[in-house]
This record gives structure tokens, C-alpha cells and sequence, in this order.
């Protein structure tokens, strides 16, 4: 071949001697031309040869056949008489590392299958092409693949990702300016946070979460830096705050919505006598507030009772027992005829067989057992009926009204506006906090930060002890509130970067180290 540079473009130096087919794969013999070589001692040029060896190394494959190169290369004597390596072996970095025994692009190309999926995956898609490889290896180059430089961020965005979630956490670092990971931390402890800051001076702003722990590292590790808090997580914390008061006005509530529409109890298929479910709600919510009042924390009454702060905060702050969440019925293809079956009902017919072949005459395109399960739940609803009172009260999940609350009500379905409107007009105390509410969330769409002092001073002459609580945690962290409700910076980015962190940890099926990930993440983001 008159050009071996055509075959190997980055190896300069190289002769090729014979190019032949054995075994299913092609043998490249090749010799290196080079009249000298430098010590990787001392550096030193050599032209003094003492010997020969043979290197065999695998290349990429040609067409899907393996190739195989057999590289004659020479060892020679330094000439430096103080240098400690007497005989050196001539190296070729651009074509295979030493003492290695793939060359460098066959190893980029492991590292960038493993980067893309998972290892098992990464080797039944190199042996399609050629490459004959173990998932081990493909791991072992990705791991032994140099890490992108990357400089100091001047807008750092700051998260956790779950590890493990609910037990360990890690931090992500993201530079919002170029929406590329800086780095991953093995923890979200503050000093590990701090410690990276010290380490990585030039960072001017950072955009975090309400993360005390995230705060107190910025301050500590960059304090000239400025801290942005980020408005998502200011609107999922008034939010929470809302859902807290919800359920202390729960009984106003249910009383306000009974005066706009009576309980359908067709529909709800629910006894008046409490049901086991309830009955322990009641016997936790007893629990919760003795300990409550023998001056407990919420996070040792949720250690001692064995459940979650949020659990013990919403029992905590209500003054009655939350009742059970009404789930709402799903749509079935009984649904168009079931007007139908009501009349016919009424009428005196209760046999399911006659009530389904005239529905299915109609075009009902489901079974005959739904249709006798409906009757039967119907006859045994109509049966409760007169024997019990009708006392139910129709109320509102507190979830379901913040979902309201945050929602611009030319926004709401008719009904629910109406609903929402007459339960403002009906208890004060609600008007007051939705204004506040709507305030609130217009500072943060329109990044009003010059609002915000104003506002806090509202909140405390409101008389709602859950949004002054909100208020006084925007007190403690004002600065960096007011540069989340006036600046663009936010954790979008970040948030998104989390998302795929997820993807790559699915990949790897949960079992990898963590410098496995953070390679692949730095590597593959």
C-alpha cells in the first residue's frame, strides 16, 4: 500500500509491511520508521537500538471485520548516563496507549457506546459491529476516559438528586449559562458544597432551591456571591402553606359548600356510620395532638409515631381530623345508558339480561356482568338510603382547593368559579388570603420584587398563622427572595439536568459507583 497514513491517519511514523486476511479478521503488520525515540524518563533523543518486539493491538473493524494490528517496535538504550531507565521501549500515543492493547479510537468508541447506554447493552452493540469486547472493559474505558475541562462557573446552579430516594442525596452542580454539569457531589451536606466553592473561586452567582443547607454553604464557600432562590419552589412553599390552612378551615368549609349544593348520595355510595379507615385517622390524630401539647417537636413526634413530618404537620395544624379524600368515579362505557337503566329501574325492571340486550341495542359495547354489577350496587345504595338519614356534607380537598386558590379564576371551569366565589364571599378570612395569594403569585410572574417588602408587612396584619409563618421564612432568606422575584436566573435548567441524571442512573440499573456516574454524567451532559 503506497499510503499508510490512509489507514492510519494519526499515527505518524509507521511503515506497513503486509496487509492479509487470517481467522475472519485482517492482519495489519506493521513496522515504525522513526530513526530515534525520547526517553519518557528524561527526555532525552535516542538513536541507539538494542532490540525488537512485537505488539499486537486491535483497531476498529473494516465492514464489520476485525482488525488486528501486529506493530514490530524497538527498545532502545538512553544515552543520558544519570537517567535510571536504561532501556526504553519506543511509544506511540496517538495510536495505543501504553502497555495498552486496543488502540485509542477503538477505546473512545467502547467508552462512547457505554456513555449511551448501558455496559451489557454497549457490548452486544460492538460485537454487531465488529467489536469484541466484555461489558467490564466498556466500563474500565469509561472510566479511563479524561474528564472534559471545564472553568469556573460565573452563574452556578445548585441541586440534590436522590441516590436512593428518600435515604441519600447527592448535589448537581450546573453551570446556567451554558446548561452544562460542572460537577456531581456524593452528598448535599454543606461542607461539601463549601468546600467546592473554596476550591473553585469565580463563581458570582448561585441559583438554589429553599435548601437552608444549600444557603449556608453558598454563604460560607462564596460570599461574595450572590444567592437566587428559586420562584418554582417559592410557589410550591406558599402552596404547602395554603394546603396547612385548608385543612384548619376544613369545618367552615364543608358547612359553606353544604349551603351551594346538596350531597348526591346516588353517587357517593357512603354510609354515615364512620368507617374503620377514619376511626384511625381519628386515633392518630388523638396521638398527634397529645403529643403536640406535651410540647413535642413534629419531627420527634413523626420519629416516635413512625411517620412523616408531613403526615404530623397537616394532623399538627388541623382542628379537627381530616376526613378521607373522595375519589372521584372513572369513566366506563356504562356511563351514556345509565340514565336508561334508571328509568327502567324505576319502572320495575330489575333483570340484568333484559336491561342489557336493550342497552346493547342502543350500541353499549361492553359485557353483561357490568351491567349486573351496577344494578346490584345501585339496589343495595337505594337500600341504605331508606334506611339511614341523609347527613353527609360535601366537602373540598384542601389540595383541590390550593390547585383552585393558585389559578386565576377566568381560568376555572364555571362551576368551580362560581363554587370558589360564593366561598370567598362567605368566609372572610379566605378572601383575605386569596388576595394575598394572587399578589404573591404575580410578584413571581412578573418578577415584582419591589413588592415584596409590602406584601410581608400584609400578611402579618392578616390574622392566617400559615402565611405568616411563609412570610417570616421569606424574612429569613430576604435577599435571596428578592433577587429570585427580580432577576431571570432560575433552576429550569438544573431541574432538567436532574431528569436525565435519572435516565442514566436507570441505565445502570442502580448498581454503579459513584465516580462511574459522575463520570458518565460530566461525560454524556
Amino acid at each position: 500500500m503506497s499510503n499508510p497514513l490512509q489507514i492510519m491517519p494519526l499515527a505518524h511514523g509507521i511503515k506497513l509491511a503486509v496487509m492479509k486476511q487470517e481467522a475472519g479478521s485482517i492482519h495489519l503488520v506493521m513496522e515504525m520508521t522513526r530513526p530515534f525515540a525520547t526517553c519518557p524518563v528524561c527526555g532525552k533523543v535516542s538513536n541507539k537500538i538494542r532490540s525488537y518486539y512485537e505488539r499486537t493491538v486491535r483497531d476498529l473493524a473494516w465492514c464489520g471485520i476485525p482488525v488486528v494490528i501486529r506493530l514490530t517496535v524497538r527498545r532502545f538504550a538512553c544515552t543520558d548516563r544519570a537517567c535510571q531507565q536504561r532501556i526504553f521501549c519506543e511509544r506511540i500515543p496517538e495510536l495505543v496507549p501504553v502497555y495498552g492493547r486496543r488502540t485509542v479510537r477503538f477505546t473512545e468508541t467502547l467508552s462512547a457506546l457505554g456513555r449511551t447506554t448501558s455496559a451489557e447493552a454497549a457490548t452486544r452493540l460492538a460485537r454487531n459491529l465488529g467489536l469484541s469486547t466484555s461489558a467490564d472493559t466498556v466500563l474500565r474505558s469509561i472510566r479511563a476516559a479524561p474528564e472534559p475541562k471545564m472553568s469556573t462557573p460565573r452563574v452556578l446552579g445548585v441541586d440534590d438528586w436522590a441516590w436512593r430516594k428518600g435515604q441519600s442525596y447527592g448535589t448537581v452542580l450546573v453551570d446556567l449559562e451554558t446548561h452544562k454539569v460542572v460537577d456531581l457531589l456524593p452528598d448535599r451536606q454543606a461542607s461539601t458544597l463549601q468546600q467546592w466553592l473554596q476550591d473553585h473561586p469565580g463563581v458570582e452567582i448561585i441559583s438554589r432551591d429553599r435548601s437552608q443547607s444549600y444557603a449556608k454553604a453558598a454563604q460560607m464557600g462564596a460570599p461574595n456571591a450572590r444567592q437566587v432562590a428559586d420562584r418554582w419552589h417559592l410557589l410550591k412553599n406558599l402552596g404547602d402553606a395554603l394546603e396547612r390552612w385548608f385543612h384548619r378551615l376544613r369545618p367552615k368549609l364543608s358547612q359553606a359548600v353544604s349551603t351551594v349544593e346538596p350531597h348526591n348520595h346516588a353517587a357517593d355510595n357512603s354510609s354515615t356510620e364512620p368507617t374503620l379507615g377514619q376511626h384511625n385517622r381519628q386515633v392518630r390524630f388523638d396521638e398527634i395532638q397529645n403529643l403536640k401539647k406535651q410540647g413535642l417537636s413534629l419531627r420527634k413526634i413523626a420519629r416516635i409515631l413512625k411517620l412523616s413530618r408531613n403526615t404530623v404537620r397537616k394532623y399538627a395544624s388541623a382542628e379537627q381530623c381530616p376526613q378521607a379524600a373522595q375519589r372521584t368515579p372513572s369513566k366506563t362505557l356504562l356511563d351514556n345508558y345509565i340514565g336508561h337503566i334508571q328509568k327502567r329501574l324505576a319502572d320495575g325492571c330489575h333483570n340484568s339480561r333484559i336491561l342489557f340486550e336493550e342497552i346493547l341495542s342502543m350500541g353499549y359495547q361492553g359485557s353483561r356482568p357490568t351491567v349486573a354489577r351496577w344494578i346490584r350496587t345501585q339496589q343495595s345504595i337505594d337500600h341504605k338510603d331508606d334506611e339511614q338519614p341523609k347527613t353527609h356534607i360535601k366537602s373540598i380537598e384542601p389540595r383541590k382547593l390550593q390547585c383552585w386558590f393558585l389559578t386565576r379564576l377566568h381560568k376555572l371551569p364555571l362551576k368551580i368559579a362560581k363554587l370558589l366565589t360564593k366561598l370567598l364571599a362567605d368566609i372572610p378570612e379566605l378572601q383575605r388570603g386569596y388576595t394575598l395569594a394572587h399578589q404573591f403569585h404575580t410578584m413571581v410572574r412578573c418578577r415584582a420584587g419591589h413588592a415584596l417588602p409590602a406584601w410581608l408587612n400584609a400578611v402579618h396584619k392578616s390574622g392566617i398563622p400559615e402565611l405568616k409563618s411563609f412570610a417570616v421564612s421569606l424574612n429569613k432568606d430576604y435577599a435571596a427572595i428578592f433577587a429570585g422575584l427580580t432577576e431571570s436566573w432560575s433552576q429550569g435548567p438544573v431541574e432538567g439536568i436532574n431528569n436525565r441524571l435519572k435516565l442514566i442512573k436507570r441505565l445502570m440499573f442502580g448498581r454503579a459507583k459513584f465516580d462511574l456516574l459522575r463520570k458518565r454524567v460530566l461525560l454524556a451532559l
